[in-house]
């Protein structure tokens, strides 16, 4: 199951998805409600959210693979938010593994070199100016991935400028949300990887998200580009085809889960 950044359609995994079964994997991609093959008017503004990606999308996905193949465990590779999200799955302690890739909280203060600052400004500035005058934010005419839901665009920039991140609404419940989460029901390994010219997934980032699984076991893993002679690698550029000499890192995590023993609560560094 893999589950997409945000504004970022399936289809960019499929290069990468297409590897992965090659190596013996059944690979479900799908679009959060709202985005590519999953937009529709259809959906009322209510439902249109990033909890509802969780909740809803995710949950759904997730009880569909559970259904069509019994008897195989069961891996989540999320990508960015889809590495944040599992705490809202009411089955996620139906999986065998998670490996979050580039999976952070998103408070801007807390992200590297002076996009920050390009950060800040879309989340205080220009998320919640646009959405005064749009059903869908334009963010693909500046380079932001996929125009998204109004709803889903306001709540991103709102957990964003918190410096908790969604800790306060999802975890403690603000502003009188009162829906159940799974945080600590996750329980099998949690394997993140990340490379250090990633601006928004920082250690200070990848930390916080990874203390809301307290019950998980968990390993960090972060490599630098040059260890592999690549120049960059950031946020997204691991999953495109030029990058794809990098994806035999997902195999060790994923077969770990065959052999629990080899993954521990620990951080190593490349």
């Amino acid at each position: 199951m893999v589950c997409s950044g945000t504004g970022i359609r399936k289809e960019f995994y499929l290069k990468f998805g297409t590897w992965l079964s090659s190596h013996g994997y059944i690979i479900v991609l799908f679009d959060y409600r709202g985005i590519g093959g999953s937009k529709s008017d259809a959906f009322t503004h209510c439902e249109l959210s990033m909890t509802a990606w969780g909740k809803l999308d995710m949950t759904s996905v997730l009880k569909w693979i559970n259904t069509h193949y019994t008897g195989f465990p069961t891996y989540l590779i999320g990508h960015s938010i889809g590495g944040q999200l599992i705490g809202l799955l009411p089955n996620n302690n139906t999986l065998d593994g998670v490996l979050a890739i580039g999976a952070s909280t998103g408070n801007w203060r807390h992200m590297a070199t002076v996009r920050k600052y390009v950060a800040a400004f879309m989340m205080h500035v220009y998320l919640p100016f646009t959405a005064r005058f749009f059903n869908y934010i334009p963010l693909r005419i500046i380079g932001f991935g996929e125009d998204l839901p109004r709803k889903v665009a306001q709540e991103w920039a709102m957990w964003c400028r918190d410096k908790q991140y969604f800790k306060k609404w999802l975890l403690d419940g603000a502003q009188g949300n009162t829906s159940q989460h799974y945080f600590h029901q996750l329980t099998c390994f949690y394997f993140h990887l990340s490379f250090d010219d990633d601006y928004i997934a920082t250690d200070r980032t990848i930390g916080d998200l990874i203390a809301c699984y307290p019950k998980a076991i968990k390993k960090v893993v972060r490599y630098a580009p040059k260890y592999f002679k690549k120049k960059a690698v950031g946020h997204v550029e691991f999953f495109r085809s030029s990058h794809q000499e990098l994806w035999p890192l997902v195999l060790q995590p994923l077969e770990s889960v065959i052999q629990p023993d080899t993954v521990s609560n620990e951080t190593n560094s490349q």
